[in-house]
């Protein structure tokens, strides 16, 4: 007789609760693997969008996330970093492995959807990985080169870790913009150089990870002559008003969304996930960026952080949640 697992999981219910539902998982396939949850990251911008039912109709097929349940905008199921380790079949047991799946204590999943973490790496630094992942996409995007001045407009998560990677590419020079008090300080203890007003420079390339419509003007403002601006913010059902009759088409300046779901198309003759994947597991060897999960909450008290992010954003780096 099969052992039948069980497991709490986070759902929106409405755009103003959030709450833990027991389930009953499948009997797991031949192909499939158990995994006990240790860690999952919320992401604060796609995450709060979700939850406040901000999601347009028209993209409720395209933001569906693997192992999700339910419908947008509710009841959902929906996050998508998750690590734990493996507990069935014993062949695999004990092996620490990271998949796209809700914030959910035990799961079952496929086998050929997890991700094994390769050694060297602390699995609780290991939710970065759409993480990183987004920032790698986002600077091919962007084509940032030696020497190149850049800016980055907002230092949540995406922000800082991409600011940490950029910051490594020998002569590249990083100003970030941000207004938020805590993420400030937190910038100046870390020796990120922060734009001021009165700086008399513009930019090679500007990343607005912000969800804020002023922030992609400013950084459109600040870009010289054919700059690009990479943006990386979803704003749901937020409009986006931009300002575009003064120096954007004279200066010849470039918008260029970025999306890590698809590999831009320049590197799609040498490059494809597997290899990307890779170069992120190396990136995540770094152990300074386990400075970046900055807050942690319980997995029990989940359910009321997203109901108290609801009014009060908190603007932090991030949330990890820990499950055990």
């Amino acid at each position: 007789m099969k052992e039948t697992f069980f497991a709490n999981a986070l759902w929106h219910l409405s755009e103003s609760t959030s709450a833990m539902r027991e389930e009953t998982l499948p009997v797991p396939k031949a192909d499939e693997l158990v995994i006990q949850s240790y860690y999952s990251l919320i992401s604060l911008g796609t995450e709060w969008l979700v939850a406040t039912g901000r999601v347009p109709e028209t993209l409720n097929q395209v933001m569906q996330v693997p192992y999700m349940q339910g419908t947008f905008p509710f009841p959902v199921k929906y996050g998508y970093s998750l690590v734990g380790k493996i507990v069935a079949p014993d062949s695999h047991r004990d092996q620490w492995v990271h998949v796209m799946h809700p914030h959910q204590d035990q799961c079952v999943v496929k086998a050929e959807d997890v991700r094994f973490i390769p050694s060297g790496i602390h699995p609780r630094r290991a939710v970065l990985f759409p993480t990183v992942e987004t920032i790698v996409n986002a600077i091919w995007d962007g084509r940032v080169a030696i020497g190149d001045r850049v800016l980055i407009l907002g230092f949540g998560l995406l922000g800082s870790m991409l600011w940490r990677v950029l910051s490594r590419i020998p002569g590249v020079q990083v100003a970030v913009i941000e207004e938020n008090p805590w993420r400030r300080q937190w910038a100046r203890e870390h020796d990120v150089k922060l734009w001021s007003d009165g700086l008399d420079v513009t930019y090679d390339v500007a990343f607005n990870t912000t969800r804020h419509g002023q922030a992609m003007q400013k950084g459109l403002d600040l870009l010289g002559f054919e700059g690009r601006l990479v943006e990386l913010s979803w704003y749901g059902i937020e409009p986006v008003t931009l300002h575009l009759g003064q120096t954007f088409h004279s200066q010849r300046k470039q918008i260029v969304s970025s999306q890590v779901a698809h590999l831009p198309a320049d590197h799609l003759a040498r490059w494809d996930f597997e290899r990307r994947s890779s170069l992120v597991w190396d990136l995540l060897q770094d152990p300074t960026l386990d400075d970046y999960l900055t807050h942690e909450v319980p997995f029990a008290g989940l359910a009321d952080l997203f109901n108290s992010l609801r009014s009060d954003r908190k603007e932090f780096l991030t949330f990890m949640v820990r499950y055990r």
